[in-house]
């Protein structure tokens, strides 16, 4: 089970904007109790990141704003079971988005 949060920031100039980010997240990893040692381990994933983007009037009441996050984390996470990879989640985290918006 993976959760998290992002908490941000921003600030803006005209269309352009842009976002300090800090995020919270928490992975928890269950194991069968015959396999497994440790049966239930807790980690926390803090960091911080930034969000740039724009965003773009096409009308008198609508339009589009996209934006580009990167994340990084304190660290990676891997889950290995003998040879076999089951997660690796990297320490850096990047992501878009596109969005129409609607003003009224």
């Amino acid at each position: 089970m993976t959760a998290g949060g992002l908490l941000g920031l921003c600030g803006h100039w005209r269309w352009f904007f842009g976002c300090g980010l800090g995020h919270l997240g928490v992975i928890t990893v269950s194991g069968d109790e015959e396999a497994f040692q440790d049966k239930i381990d807790v980690f926390l994933r803090p960091g911080f990141g930034v969000r740039v983007g724009g965003r773009f009037d096409l009308g008198t009441s609508w339009g589009v704003q996209v934006a580009g996050d990167v994340l990084g984390l304190s660290r990676a996470t891997r889950i290995a079971l003998g040879q076999t990879i089951l997660v690796e989640q990297p320490a850096v985290m990047v992501g878009t988005s596109l969005a129409a918006f609607w003003k009224f």
